[in-house]
Formats: C-alpha cells, structure tokens, sequence
C-alpha cells in the first residue's frame, strides 16, 4: 500500500512524505519513505491506483517525483511498485514523466491504463495525454545519477575523466552529459554526441570549452538522451586533491 504523511493536511503541512508499505501478517511495514524536499501549494496525493502486471502504479501532486523534486528538479509522472517475479528484490521508480503539463498548474488530476498505454488527465484544463511509443516520440530522457561524494564529503576532489555507454546510436541519436557540483543548482554540459553507432564517449575536458574538468567536494550527473539514444552505463574517475589548511 501507499498513502501520505502530511502532504494533504487540514493543519496546512505541506511538505510531508509518500510512504510505501508491505504487509505479511501482524501490521504492516514501511518499505520505503521518500521525503518531499519543498513545500508545495499544488500538493495532493490521489488514492487511486491501478495494478497492472502484478506491481502497484499511482500518482502524488507532490514535490518529489509526481509532481518529483530532486534537488529543485521536478518531474511529474506515475510511480510504479513491484518486482519482476518472487525471486527478485521490490523496487520503486518513476515510470513514466509527463512532460506535457502547464507549469503554473503542476499537477495531474487522474490516470488509467488501457492495454500497454497510460491516460493521463492533468493541468488546470484537464488536458488529456497519451504514452506514445512510436518514432515520433520527442522528449528527453533524463537519468539524474545520486550525489556523489567519494566517501567522504569533507575531501577536495578533482574529476579526471567521465565516459557514457549507450547502446548504437542511431542516426537521430544524441546524448548529452552534464554535471552541478556541491552547493550548484545549475547544471554545466560536459559533452553532446551524436555519432552513428558508436556505443560510448568520454571526455576530459569541458569539450565546447576545452575547460578542465572541476574540482568538487560532492558532484551530480545528468544524461539526457534524444533520438532514440539508449543508455547503458556511466563511469567516472576522479582523484582525491585535499586542500585542508593542516
């Protein structure tokens, strides 16, 4: 099950959380407990859910996925709980971003499925929205990687090199690679490829620039992915540059 932790409260607390629980007998327990990182006047959590293919989908107007934000970055989608079979771990994910939404009314109002297309109904006119999974499709995936710190936030380091895997590209093909750094809210572009069938690309340089990559304390990255580029994997070096007074 899943519900909210004072996201719609009639005390006017806004920035509370989504909680995803199991049960097996006695109570249920807390799976997983995704807290909001900003207040919302927008926040609403639907109670509806849709079971399809044995996992759990719903949607949550609020500041961290359905309507998500992840460090100031908000996306709006269906959420999506299950495993693939009884001998694989659960997961939680975003499954599906819903880019079309008016920005000064956030929110999507319900959804359903019908066969392998989701419905979405959101904005302050009830817009309506289809999953499109023909070659017209023009939105950018985006995979945003953890806060990355080495271990230990507390050490200066110095990135070395960052390479991207993806699958061939074709023709239409492009990724782009991107990074914030510590206290940085904005993102800076390391990279744009575009190369036919070519399945990774690396740089070590800021390669519009020729800049040298940063030196940072905690880093972030962002690969965004158009044309049909399909991401496989991401890598980094980077070495430790400690700059304490002592």
């Amino acid at each position: 099950g899943v519900s909210d932790k004072y996201l719609s409260s009639t005390l006017g607390l806004l920035k509370g959380s989504m909680v995803i629980r199991m049960w097996t007998g006695g109570s249920p327990q807390v799976f997983k407990e995704i807290v909001a990182n900003q207040v919302v006047t927008l926040g609403r959590f639907i109670q509806d859910v849709v079971i399809k293919n044995n996992k759990m989908y719903w949607v949550a107007s609020v500041p961290f996925g359905l309507s998500t934000s992840t460090e100031s970055t908000f996306h709006l989608g269906i959420w999506c709980f299950g495993r693939k079979n009884v001998n694989s771990n659960f997961t939680l994910s975003l499954e599906c971003v819903e880019e079309a939404i008016d920005t000064s009314n956030f929110k999507i109002n319900s959804f359903g499925a019908a066969g392998d297309y989701w419905f979405i109904n959101h904005s302050a006119d009830g817009s309506i929205t289809k999953t499109d999974d023909a070659s017209n499709y023009t939105f950018t995936s985006i995979y945003e990687s953890l806060i990355l710190n080495l271990t230990d936030s507390s050490l200066k380091k110095k990135l070395l090199g960052v390479t991207v895997y993806f699958a061939p590209l074709p023709t239409a093909g492009q990724v782009v690679l991107k990074y914030r750094k510590d206290e940085e809210t904005s993102w800076t572009t390391i990279f744009n490829h575009g190369t036919d069938n070519s399945l990774s690309h690396s740089a070590v340089n800021i390669e519009s620039s020729g800049i040298t990559l940063p030196e940072f304390k905690e880093i972030q990255f962002r690969v965004e992915s158009t044309g049909g580029a399909e991401i496989t994997g991401i890598k980094f070096k980077a070495e430790i540059i400690d700059k304490d007074i002592y």
